[in-house]
């Protein structure tokens, strides 16, 4: 119970980077940084480079979304994640 209780899976994570798969990158690095993420077990380990990459990754993605998603005019009201 305790290990159910304390899990560090990252849901989102599970979701979002097997969309990773079929994407065209450009430069080496950040397809290096994919197939890891597409090999990764997905915990949130403060030890694992996988899930430095996600998080990393992650709030990069939200700005994306933000930007195309919310209206300049109300950007200066949004309230941070997190």
């Amino acid at each position: 119970m305790v290990q159910l209780q304390n899990s560090d899976l990252s849901i989102p994570a599970r979701s979002i980077t097997p969309l990773l798969k079929d994407l065209d990158y450009r430069d080496p690095a950040v397809a290096r940084a994919a197939a890891r993420l597409l090999h990764w077990n997905y915990v949130l380990d403060r030890d694992s480079m996988e899930a430095g990459i996600y998080e990393m990754f992650q709030r990069r993605l939200m700005a994306n979304v933000q930007a195309v998603l919310v209206p300049a005019a109300a950007r200066p009201f949004d309230i941070p994640a997190g």
